[in-house]
């Protein structure tokens, strides 16, 4: 166990300078879809070599995360060594793994360590190639005058995040795999990864801007079905939108190896697109074409340009050609594709206003095709997330949400939204998990890299209280769509459920740094303090948060149970008054799980649970209490053990851990 040499304490937190250590298990997720098990096995057996190992080199083990660790060592020629006996063992035992190392100040409080050395050392792992072990110069200086650590310099690598070009170097030891020639620097990015950028209008109708936009929605979940290749997800290639950057910066913020980008002329029925696909490591375009079409043929003209750009880039993904149809032939009625358009582009929005707005056009779309399953699949989607949100009629909701969901699956079942739509229908309201994952592993099998695809499998992961699972797969959904605020606030509950406070912190601040008002992450971080037991800053957050609200009988559940867990008991009771005022006044809206959680809070047992169970009998989101750490405490209570058992939730969480 590393003892530190700390400077001055400040507020809980304490310095030191340490050799900070990541690693991580390659192509976990791709393990997991092929086999649990061995899955499992790997990242068992990962956790139990690193915690040996580190341990025996003097160094002590922060945590781990899905599949991945952190460790910190005072000694640079420790860390190095047991960076390298833990390569070792791992490509003994044939589970592909990534070391980087890099060291300087670090601050450390009770939730882990922080700062500049951890983000470096972290971008040095991901830059890594598989059994292999990279280090900073910083570290390498360190080591450079023992004779049994051999180094090969790498050269200088911009690094995700990292103000400046950062040195980085090698181990050269014959058991582990050392880079031959040049490494792959992240200005060189490999073609298999592609940002969709929305097509440009050409037509002074301001309705043919949604339609670009939709048809550039449609290209990007078309991609996302071809195994091997990474797509950038909707809102992170969307955020160029009318901006002129050039292709070799936006794949540079992305992480994209080529860029997507084109026009659309829409003059009548007649459409001329045209569209050219970019090496952002060049800015030299590899293929363009453009397509002189009927309006009537725009799946073709879709499908055209999603497998030519597959088969193109497949060369760099060592598959065989694609053959399948990407773009299916949805519906012939153009004025429904359009509607549903519209509907995909206020969806994407994710605010229940915008959300409702969605919700008319899918049902226009609906309406103009009764054939078109895409619609009806998102408004089961669209309808049920409203639902258990407390933003829609319970009861209604519910039926129209599940008839949906069954119609989109009889209309076309080949489609990844049908399967989505339907096991959302077995989490939100059957809580029949066991009925739900083949429907969400099917959607995975048809679209392994689409956002809203990946974004229902962690709500699955996170419902069952897998949250080692559901951290991999958060971190993939930001790696696909690495400029989402909704991505990075959804890793960073993973994180917070897996009680990674550390790095959840890090993701919800780093998006309110991007926006500010953005209350999901303000919640979250204000949720962290509560389980830290930070109350002030808590209540500090909350009522910056309400003040944006600009009514006050909004954000009162939050609020309230900062003031009850602080003990608070005045303001916690007026909050909930205010929640109740709330429930008289908009009667649409359903609270039941705010007024519970403020209960809970002031330790209030029964009068909690009595509200939960009216949340339980409107199928609203009881899993937000249920995974919170704040009331992980309450699980053990009978009360709770009852409500574990009426949703189905016994048996899924004593398999994860849970001791109940």
């Amino acid at each position: 166990m590393a003892t530190e040499q700390v400077s001055q304490p400040q507020s809980g937190t304490r310095r030191a300078l340490a050799v900070v250590m990541f690693s991580d298990i390659v192509g976990y997720t791709s393990m997991m879809q092929a086999s649990e098990e061995v899955a499992h096995k790997a990242r068992f057996r990962h956790k139990e070599v690193v915690e040996a190992l580190v341990s025996q080199y003097g160094g002590e083990v922060i945590q781990f995360y899905g599949d991945g660790s952190l460790s910190i060592f005072l000694s640079p020629y420790n860390a190095v060594r047991a960076a390298v006996e833990i390569q070792h063992m791992m490509r003994s035992e044939h589970i592909p793994l990534r070391v980087g190392l890099h060291s300087g100040d670090i601050a450390r409080d009770e939730t882990g360590i922080f700062g500049d050395p951890v983000n470096i050392a972290s971008r040095v792992q991901s830059t890594a190639k598989p059994g292999s072990v990279f280090l900073t110069a910083k570290v390498g200086e360190e080591v450079a005058n023992h004779d049994d650590v051999s180094l090969l310099a790498l050269g200088k690598f911009e690094l995700k995040n990292v103000m400046h070009p950062v040195d980085l170097f090698a181990v050269d030891d014959p058991r582990l795999e050392v880079p031959q020639g040049t490494v792959q620097h992240e200005k060189n990015r490999p073609l298999d990864s592609v940002a969709v950028l929305p097509f440009r209008s050409l037509s002074s109708d301001p309705d043919n801007e949604i339609f670009c936009e939709g048809m550039s929605d449609e290209l990007i979940s078309a991609l996302s079905r071809v195994n091997g290749l990474t797509v950038i997800s909707r809102t992170s290639s969307f955020a160029f939108r009318d901006q002129h950057i050039d292709v070799r910066e936006i794949g540079k913020k992305l992480n994209a190896g080529t860029v997507l980008e084109g026009s659309v002329r829409r003059s009548g029925n007649r459409l001329r697109i045209s569209a050219q696909l970019v090496n952002t490591s060049t800015g030299h375009a590899l293929w363009s074409e453009r397509f002189d079409r009927e309006l009537t043929d725009v799946f073709e003209v879709q499908d055209e340009l999603a497998s030519t750009i597959a088969n193109y880039l497949r060369k760099s993904l060592d598959l065989h050609a694609v053959e399948k149809t990407l773009v299916g032939q949805q519906t012939n009625n153009i004025e429904a594709y359009n509607e549903f358009l519209k509907g995909k582009y206020y969806f994407a929005r994710l605010t229940p206003a915008d959300t409702l707005k969605a919700i008319d056009y899918f049902r226009s779309a609906c309406l103009l095709d009764e054939t078109y399953a895409q619609p009806h699949a998102q408004l089961a989607i669209c309808i049920g997330r409203l639902t258990v949100m407390g933003h829609y009629p319970s009861r209604e909701g519910q039926i129209l949400s599940r008839e949906h969901a069954k119609t989109a699956m009889e209309l076309n079942p080949d489609i990844p939204e049908s399967y989505v739509a339907l096991g959302l229908m077995r989490l939100f309201f059957d809580w029949d998990y066991d009925g739900c994952r083949p429907l969400l592993e099917r959607a995975l099998e048809l679209s392994p890299g689409d956002e809203s695809v990946l974004m229902a499998w962690v709500m699955y992961l996170q419902a069952t209280g897998r949250f080692e699972d559901a951290v991999v797969f958060g971190r993939r959904l930001v790696e696909a769509d690495p400029l989402s605020l909704f991505a990075r606030d959804l890793y960073g509950a993973t994180l917070f459920w897996n009680k990674n406070f550390c790095e959840a912190r890090r993701e919800f601040e780093a998006v309110i740094d991007l926006d500010p008002s953005y209350r999901s992450s303000r919640w979250h971080l204000g949720f962290l303090m509560l389980a830290k037991e930070q109350y002030e800053d808590a209540i500090s957050l909350f009522l910056a948060t309400k003040e944006q609200l600009s009514d006050d009988l909004l954000g009162n559940g939050p609020l309230g149970l900062a003031y009850a867990m602080s003990g608070d008991v005045a303001n916690a009771e007026i909050a909930l008054n205010k929640l109740h005022k709330r429930r008289v006044r908009d009667i649409e809206i359903n609270l039941e799980v705010d007024i519970a959680v403020v209960n809970l809070g002031l330790g209030r047992l029964n009068e909690g649970l009595l509200w939960l169970e009216k949340a339980l009998e409107k199928k609203l989101g009881v899993f937000f209490v249920l995974t919170n750490p704040l009331f992980e405490p309450f699980l053990k209570e009978p009360g709770f053990i009852e409500i574990l058992t009426k949703v189905n939730l016994i048996d899924q969480f004593r398999a994860a851990g849970f001791k109940l």
